[in-house]
C-alpha cells in the first residue's frame, strides 16, 4: 500500500468518524449504522464496511476520538496548574473556561459524548475511554485539593468534578446567551469558594 493510499484511507476513516459524531449528537447512538455513517460522510457503504467491520468498531473509534479530544482540552486548560501553586480565583477561571468551552465551542462533541456515556452504562466494554478521562481528572483534582489544604483530597476532588459537571449540564440546558455564561461563572465561583472556605489554613499562605 502506497503512502498516498494510506493517507486517503486515514482521511476516509476520519470522515466516517466525524460523520458518526454528528449523527450521535443529532439522533443518538441507536441511529448509527454503516449506511447512515456512509451517507453522512458522503462515502460509499462499501468503504464504510471496509474500514469498520461492525457498528461497534465505529462506536469505539468515536469513543476514542471524543474522549481523547476532551482530555487534550482539559490538559491544555490545566497544564500550568500541574506544577504551580494556584489561587482560588485562578481555579475558578480554569473551571469556568473548561465548562463554557465544552458547552459552547465543543457543544456537538459534548452531546455526542453523553450519548456514548449512556451506551457505556449498558455495555461496560465501551466504557474504558470514559473511565480514563474520569481517572485523569480525579488525579489532577486530588493533587490540587491536597495542595490547597484539603483534609480529604479525594472526596474534595469528587466535589470539584460534581461542580464542573453540574454547571456544565445547567449551561447546556439553558443555552449560550451572555447572561447564561455569566450565571455559570457565578455558580462556579460560589461553589469553589464554599469548598475552599472549609479548608484549614495552609502554612505559608494567607
Amino acid at each position: 500500500m502506497t503512502g498516498k493510499t494510506q493517507q486517503r484511507g486515514r482521511e476516509t476513516r476520519d470522515r466516517i468518524v466525524e460523520a458518526a459524531i454528528r449523527i450521535l449528537a443529532r439522533a443518538g447512538a441507536q441511529a448509527i449504522t454503516h449506511r447512515a455513517a456512509a451517507q453522512e460522510a458522503g462515502v460509499s457503504l462499501a468503504l464504510t464496511t471496509y474500514h469498520f467491520a461492525s457498528r461497534d468498531d465505529i462506536l469505539r473509534q468515536v469513543y476514542d476520538r471524543l474522549y481523547e479530544g476532551e482530555l487534550q482540552r482539559f490538559r491544555e486548560i490545566y497544564r500550568t496548574a500541574r506544577t504551580e501553586d494556584h489561587s482560588e480565583t485562578e481555579i475558578i477561571d480554569y473551571v469556568s473556561t473548561q465548562v463554557i468551552r465544552e458547552a459552547t465551542e465543543f457543544r456537538e462533541d459534548s452531546i455526542a459524548g453523553f450519548e456514548l456515556l449512556t451506551e457505556a452504562f449498558r455495555r461496560r466494554e465501551l466504557g474504558e475511554a470514559a473511565l480514563a478521562v474520569f481517572d485523569e481528572k480525579m488525579q489532577f483534582w486530588s493533587k490540587t485539593m491536597a495542595t490547597m489544604g484539603s483534609d480529604d483530597a479525594e472526596l474534595d476532588a469528587q466535589l470539584m468534578l460534581c461542580t464542573s459537571l453540574g454547571s456544565f449540564l445547567i449551561l447546556m440546558a439553558r443555552g449560550r446567551l451572555d447572561s447564561d455564561l455569566a450565571a455559570t461563572r457565578r455558580k462556579i465561583q460560589y461553589d469553589v469558594h464554599s469548598l475552599f472556605s472549609a479548608f484549614p489554613p495552609v502554612e505559608g499562605k494567607g
